[in-house]
C-alpha cells in the first residue's frame, strides 16, 4: 500500500485524544490490544492495525474500514 501525504489527516490523532483516548498516542505496537480484543476472535478487526493507521493520520482508512464497526464492546 502506498500512503500519500495528501491523504493524511495529521489532526486525526488529536481528535481521537480529545474524545477521551489519551493513551493511543503512546502506542508502541506491542500487540496486547489485538490479543485481548474479544471482537478480534470473531471478526476481522485488528485493533493494532487500526491504532497504527489512526496515529499515522489515515482517517479515511480507519473510518471506512468495515471491521471497526464490528466491535462488540
Amino acid at each position: 500500500m502506498v500512503i500519500k501525504s495528501t491523504e493524511l489527516d495529521l489532526n486525526f490523532i488529536e481528535e481521537i485524544c480529545n474524545l477521551g483516548s489519551k493513551t493511543v498516542r503512546s502506542c508502541f505496537q506491542c500487540g496486547t490490544c489485538t490479543g485481548t480484543c474479544p471482537s478480534g476472535r470473531l471478526t476481522s478487526l485488528r485493533s493494532r492495525t487500526i491504532i497504527r493507521k489512526a496515529i499515522l493520520g489515515m482517517k479515511n482508512e480507519v473510518l471506512t474500514s468495515p471491521a471497526i464497526w464490528e466491535c462488540m464492546i
